[in-house]
């Protein structure tokens, strides 16, 4: 594989979850842009039977699913479903409303509708969880001003993370560290130069 350009995420664009699909060659010889070549395809517990553009995506239960579940000491097959639902409602108030009057049953409800969905369905199920999708923001670090790591540390220093969870998340949020946890010490690294003589 050769690249025009270094880029530290290239393991990610390359090899991670749905990006490294593999296709069977008669998929590809039928058409593979065409969601109805894709049915019966898979191991997974679902089978997509149906997709409105826009509207609407529907499985059903794979018969041939493979794995099953232990509840209370007995073993059952899984998926417990027949079929599965998820339509497409773009508007976030549209999709409350809809949670609100038992128009679906699952929704990832932003902070800022949670109070309310207590004081109108306190019998939701509910939980809390850290998303795979963070909100960030990046910047290029091998150009001015952020190829300089002062300038990256004052940014850093100078964003009141605790004033954005309070305003956006209730206080709820989680600080995203990336690629080094938190808690590590800031001079983890040590200089080549400055490390024991055995290790130089």
């Amino acid at each position: 594989l050769k690249m025009n350009y270094f880029n530290a995420e290239w393991p990610y664009i390359c090899a991670w979850g749905q990006l490294v699909c593999v296709y069977p060659p008669e998929l590809v010889d039928a058409g593979i842009k065409d969601w109805r070549n894709h049915v019966g395809i898979g191991t997974g517990p679902l089978l997509l039977t149906d997709y409105v553009s826009g509207s609407s995506i529907t499985y059903v239960k794979n018969p041939n699913y493979w794995d099953t579940t232990i509840i209370d000491g007995k073993e059952y097959k899984i998926p417990f479903v027949d079929k599965v639902v998820l339509p497409k409602i773009q508007d976030q108030s549209t999709q409350v409303a809809a949670m609100r009057t038992g128009k679906i049953d699952l929704l990832g409800v932003p902070w800022k509708y949670r109070e309310s969905l207590e004081q109108t369905n306190p019998d939701l199920i509910k939980w809390q969880y850290l998303t795979t999708s963070p909100r960030l923001t990046a910047f290029r670090m091998d150009t001015p001003p952020f190829d300089d790591i002062r300038v990256r540390r004052a940014l850093c220093l100078a964003v009141e993370q605790q004033a954005i969870s309070d305003t956006e998340y209730g206080g709820d949020a989680e600080f995203f560290s990336y690629p080094f946890a938190a808690d590590w010490p800031e001079n983890y690294y040590t200089p080549l130069e400055d490390a024991p003589e055995i290790v130089q």
